[in-house]
């Protein structure tokens, strides 16, 4: 099976699938020309072991691995990753899990799509206004600010990682994903230090 009859088969992104086999969760082998290659007995006895997959939309699938990678690396945030989330009560938090969420449904939609990206480019950058403008309201040091944007641009890019068909060659697909994502996650960026900097600094001198 192919890679992308096998994720589909098992109701998991490609790239998730990927980083089972390169972590030898599953055995795969390669043809001639370099193409990754599932077995079917490997397939149904992960299933097997997993339970019944749940077969799901493209979209969707990516989605739910990204929340998931997101939700791993945040329980692993040190002492000034926490300082920064601990700098806001607990309604905002919330705010900041559902723009989270949000951002991520936004980062898909941007990456599945060829038009319409106009609108989502700006929904981002307003998401990135916000944050900024907040961050800076509550008096959060810049370096933490971006240090936690950078975290969470971070998990995201490493769940969407390309892979490597044979040696100095990637995935093509995987690659335009990685490549659309960081070019999203720059416009955030981008709008989270233009809204800070105006927050922050006494009007004249922005």
């Amino acid at each position: 099976m192919t890679l992308t009859e096998a994720s589909r088969v098992l109701g998991v992104h490609r790239a998730t699938l990927r980083v089972w086999a390169d972590e030898g969760h599953i055995k795969t082998f390669r043809t001639p020309g370099g193409h990754r290659r599932f077995l079917a007995s490997e397939i149904e006895a992960m299933i097997a072991a997993g339970g019944t997959p749940v077969v799901r939309g493209e979209d969707e699938s990516l989605s739910r691995d990204l929340v998931t990678v997101a939700r791993r690396d945040l329980s692993t945030l040190d002492g000034p990753g926490r300082a920064w989330l601990l700098a806001f009560p607990e309604e905002e938090r919330e705010d900041w899990r559902v723009s989270g969420r949000r951002l991520i449904g936004l980062a898909i939609q941007y990456v599945s799509r060829r038009g319409q990206r106009e609108a989502i480019l700006d929904e981002v950058r307003t998401i990135g206004t916000r944050y900024g403008e907040r961050c800076a309201a509550r008096h959060v040091p810049l370096a933490t600010t971006v240090r936690a944007l950078l975290f969470f641009r971070e998990s995201l890019l490493r769940a969407t990682r390309p892979g490597l068909v044979i040696r100095g060659q990637y995935d093509e697909e995987e690659a335009r994903i990685h490549r659309e994502m960081r070019e999203l996650l720059d416009e955030i960026l981008y709008a989270t230090l233009n809204a800070f900097q105006r927050t922050a600094l006494p009007e004249g001198r922005a």
